[in-house]
């Protein structure tokens, strides 16, 4: 079996959360090649800010010999990784080189039932000046789901918008806001006041680590997000009963077994598990929403196309196509259904 590993990104604009900008986006691609030439990819691309991981630490990792010729026993590879998103990488790739073998997506492998999974998209920011036209660009494309980016701080003027939101799409769109950890308990228990009054349905991440613990079952449902990265953490919002629910992303979480557990712990204690992106490559988001399509669930995954794909190649998603309604959907190819050309497409 051989391992490539090459650098990709670039530059960016338009990606940000509701407290930090990313002008750039750069990762590693992780591509294997058994002796069959049956090819698996996988990526690394850790979000700067996002959990304790970084570009540097994925690539001494990934180029060292934690990469083997052989793969007896994936768990015993994967155990030798600390950072999350190297993790990630290796096991995406291995299990898309699996999947290929088998000839099935790799949401089948994963188990995933159903062939579709309903989708959110990212807007922007609530605060921005053109708030309402990329609520209006969503709808076009057929989302049923939109999230924005918000900060707590400015109610009034946040709650005008909403209104205005509301006005424009009607009561049937799903409205969700991203505080990304900016207030304390106080300040989130009113800003989530205010959000219920436009029938926001849920909020993500609205104060930030165990602050989120102190709030309860709130007029508008939140998420715990980045916070749950934490292990123990997660346990405390799977037991919360004011918590709704958590945001899981595959990438900093170390995994996509990692991230279907948490699924199966949060569902169990019969809360949502909404799978989401770090603002990956085309890699990355395509494996999301194979373990969205396995995670399941009644809401809409926030696994969508982005403003960072712009630094990488261009790829063809089958996951994420185009039409009303947004969807996620079990693409007819088998494992991820990429195609990247490459010096592991040689058959020397």
């Amino acid at each position: 079996m051989t391992w490539f590993v090459t650098p990709w990104g670039g530059d960016v604009s338009g990606v940000a959360s509701a407290r930090r900008t990313y002008p750039r986006r750069d990762g590693l691609l992780v591509v294997l090649r058994d002796a069959e030439g049956t090819l698996g990819f996988g990526e690394a691309t850790p979000l700067p800010g996002f959990g304790d991981d970084d570009l540097e630490r994925a690539r001494a990792e990934l180029v060292s010999s934690a990469l083997p010729e052989a793969v007896d026993d994936p768990e015993a590879v994967l155990a030798g990784f600390r950072s999350p998103s190297a993790r990630f990488a290796v096991e995406t790739a291995l299990l898309d080189r699996l999947a290929r073998r088998r000839g099935v997506a790799l949401s089948t492998l994963l188990g995933a039932q159903a062939l579709g999974a309903p989708r959110s998209v990212l807007v922007g920011a609530l605060l921005d000046d053109g708030f309402l036209d990329a609520a209006r660009a969503a709808l076009q494309r057929g989302a049923r789901a939109l999230k924005l980016k918000a900060l707590g701080r400015e109610l009034g003027e946040e709650s005008r918008r909403l209104g205005e939101l509301r006005r424009a799409l009607g009561p049937e769109i799903e409205l969700r806001l991203d505080l990304n950890g900016g207030l304390d308990a106080a300040r989130a228990r009113e800003a989530l006041g205010v959000y219920a009054r436009h029938g926001v349905a849920l909020c993500e991440e609205p104060a930030a680590g165990a602050e989120l613990l102190e709030l309860g079952r709130e007029a508008t449902p939140w998420l715990a997000d980045e916070s749950a990265l934490d292990p123990e953490l997660f346990a405390r919002f799977v037991a919360h009963p004011g918590c709704s629910g958590v945001v899981l992303k595959p990438s900093p979480i170390g995994g996509i077994e990692r991230t279907l557990a948490r699924a199966r712990a949060l569902r169990a204690a019969g809360k949502h598990a909404l799978v989401s992106h770090a603002f990956e490559g085309p890699v990355a988001l395509a494996a999301a929403a194979e373990v969205a399509l396995a995670a399941g669930g009644a809401l809409g995954h926030g696994v969508d196309r982005h403003a960072a794909l712009a630094a990488f190649p261009t790829l063809e998603l089958p996951q994420l196509p185009e039409g009303a309604p947004l969807s996620i959907v079990r693409p007819p190819m088998a494992g991820l259904g990429l195609t990247l050309e490459g010096p592991w497409t040689s058959s020397g």
